[in-house]
């Protein structure tokens, strides 16, 4: 490990391997270290899973429980459902049932404390509501810089007639990642 320095501008690279509860806490960490490594004078560092600003560890961040918001008559639950990998792309997908546009609201709420989502590099939703006759009130997509993957998840749903649901895809790129093209709405399709 001393030194990987010299495999540096070459294709191969060595990390230390963690164990899954320093992954976890990792996960959690790196959104607070992405924001505070935007202002230099912070000197944020992360080493393995430890977060340093100004040179001293940061002990007082606690990992959060995913929490259910309450609706009107019932819990709304973020249901997980299976991860696909392809191409060091690595798709991790959520669903959730909504009955208004503040419901969805409180699913996003939901997912910025899930370590997982916090730390994906694109986080795609899209959504359709709809009242007990079938019509339409609201629909919409988000795709957060992987374009047309939102649009494409809202037209997936479209077809199938699925209504009174919100779908969350969390993309996470992994170093080495290729571009996958069109592949990738389906496996976001796959991960649902």
């Amino acid at each position: 490990m001393r030194r990987t320095n010299r495999l540096r501008y070459t294709r191969h690279f060595i990390t230390k391997q963690l164990t899954a509860k320093q992954r976890e806490r990792k996960q959690f960490v790196l959104p607070m270290y992405r924001d505070l490594k935007v202002n230099p004078d912070n000197r944020t560092k992360l080493v393995d899973d430890e977060l340093f600003v100004k040179g001293k560890l940061q002990t007082k961040y606690v990992m959060p429980k995913l929490p259910t918001a309450q609706g009107t008559d019932t819990s709304i639950k973020l249901v997980t459902g299976d991860t696909v990998t392809d191409s060091g792309s690595i798709f991790h997908g959520y669903a959730a049932r909504v009955k208004s546009t503040q419901d969805v609201s409180k699913v996003l709420d939901m997912a910025k404390h899930n370590p997982t989502l916090a730390a994906a590099d694109h986080l795609i939703y899209a959504f359709r509501i709809g009242d007990s006759d079938g019509n339409i009130k609201t629909e919409n997509f988000h795709s957060d810089g992987d374009y047309g993957v939102g649009l494409k998840l809202l037209e997936h749903m479209q077809s199938e007639h699925t209504v009174n649901r919100v779908f969350i895809v969390a993309r996470v790129c992994t170093p080495g990642y290729r571009h996958i093209g069109n592949r990738r709405m389906l496996s976001c399709y796959q991960g649902l």
